[in-house]
């Protein structure tokens, strides 16, 4: 012990580990509903989409749920609508 504070150390190569000691942090991400996700620093609202197989974030440009939510209705119902002319 040094100072009254417990060192924590690495097994491998001894050195202190400093990410026990540090306490988690908050997610950056908040889910909000299914598909809507808020980011904490701005508060703007963002679609969690597949793209090529691939997660990514959409930004639904507000920062009102209301209008997320309209957005990402919109964003869904005109990629059905794509899909359904690809397949005609």
């Amino acid at each position: 012990m040094l100072c009254g504070v417990e060192q924590l150390h690495d097994m491998k190569n001894g050195t202190p580990d400093t990410e026990a000691k540090q306490p988690a942090a908050l997610p950056v991400f908040e889910h909000v509903e299914v598909g809507i996700y808020r980011y904490r620093p701005n508060g703007n609202y963002y679609a969690r989409t597949a793209v090529n197989g691939k997660r990514t974030w959409r930004s639904l440009k507000t920062r009102n749920l209301k209008f997320a939510r309209e957005r990402l209705h919109q964003r869904r119902v005109g990629l059905a609508e794509v899909l359904y002319l690809a397949n005609l």
